[in-house]
C-alpha cells in the first residue's frame, strides 16, 4: 500500500500529535504485543500509541487500497506524566502505575482488533524523566509493548509533516 504519510489528528484544531511513516509499516514486522512480534499486512488495521506529556493516546485505523484511512477507535486518557518531569524531574509512582494500566489496556485493544502492525511513541515528558528507563522497560515486560522515545528533533519533523498532511492545499503559498 502507497501513501505518504498515516497521519493521526487527535485534536480539533488540528494540533497532530502524532505521524507515522508508511516505511515504518512497509517492512516485515510491525510492533509486538505481549511479547511475540507481528507482521504487516496490507489491509489489516495499524495502531499508534503516543505517550504525551498530558495523556496517553491511542488510535487505530483501517488502511485501504488507495492509500486512504478510516479510524475505527480513538482512545485518550489524561495522565499528567510532564507535571511530574517538568516539576520534580521524574514519573510518580503514582502516574508510572496508571500508565502501566493504561497501556495494559491498549495492548488488549490492538489484539482485539488483530493489528498487525504498531508504531508506540514517547515525547518529551518521558524523554526527560530521570526514571525513564525503568519505565520503559516496565511497560515492555507488563504490557508487551516497546516505547520508542522521540528525540526533539523527530517530535518536531513529524508534528510538520502531520500539520502540512492536515492543511494539504492551504499551506500553498500564493505568488
Amino acid at each position: 500500500f502507497l501513501f505518504p504519510i498515516f497521519y493521526l489528528p487527535f485534536l480539533k484544531s488540528h494540533n497532530v500529535v502524532a505521524a507515522v511513516h508508511v516505511d515504518h509499516f512497509a517492512g516485515d514486522t510491525g510492533g509486538e504485543v505481549g511479547g511475540k512480534e507481528k507482521r504487516c499486512v496490507a489491509g489489516s488495521p495499524l495502531a499508534v500509541i503516543d505517550v504525551g506529556a498530558h495523556s496517553i493516546r491511542m488510535e487505530i485505523a483501517q488502511v485501504g487500497e488507495a492509500g486512504g484511512f478510516s479510524t475505527l477507535e480513538t482512545l485518550s486518557v489524561p495522565v499528567p506524566i510532564g507535571r511530574d518531569v517538568f516539576t520534580k524531574g521524574k514519573i510518580s509512582s503514582e502516574n508510572f502505575v496508571l500508565a502501566v494500566k493504561i497501556l495494559k489496556d491498549f495492548s488488549t485493544k490492538i489484539k482485539e482488533y488483530g493489528v498487525s502492525c504498531f508504531r508506540a511513541v514517547a515525547t518529551s515528558a518521558v524523554r526527560e524523566a530521570a526514571n525513564k528507563d525503568i519505565f520503559l522497560d516496565r511497560v515492555k515486560q507488563e504490557c508487551g509493548i516497546e516505547l520508542e522515545v522521540l528525540d526533539s528533533s523527530e517530535e518536531i519533523r513529524i508534528m510538520y509533516l502531520s500539520l502540512k498532511n492536515a492543511l494539504g492545499e492551504r499551506l500553498k503559498t500564493v505568488n
